[in-house]
């Protein structure tokens, strides 16, 4: 017997620091990081936790905030 497509489903939790409209359409989803010197291990993750934000609600774009370093590394 097959797996139904809700059993292959896995439930996540996180949370975004910020999102913004653009109209009444989410835009952009923000993702703030106090690393004071992130790894490319540590960028590489973000930006994937940042992509499920966006996928999860339809924002066409993100930026994970470096609040430390003063950098915004838009998606």
């Amino acid at each position: 017997m097959g797996r139904s497509a809700a059993s292959s489903v896995s439930p996540r939790a996180g949370r975004a620091d910020a999102a913004a409209y653009d109209g009444e359409a989410l835009d952009v989803v923000l993702d703030w990081k106090s690393d004071i010197a992130p790894s490319a291990h540590d960028r590489a993750q973000y930006r994937g936790q940042l992509q499920d934000y966006m996928a999860a609600v339809g924002a066409p774009h993100g930026a994970v905030v470096y609040m430390s370093l003063g950098e915004v590394a838009w998606v």
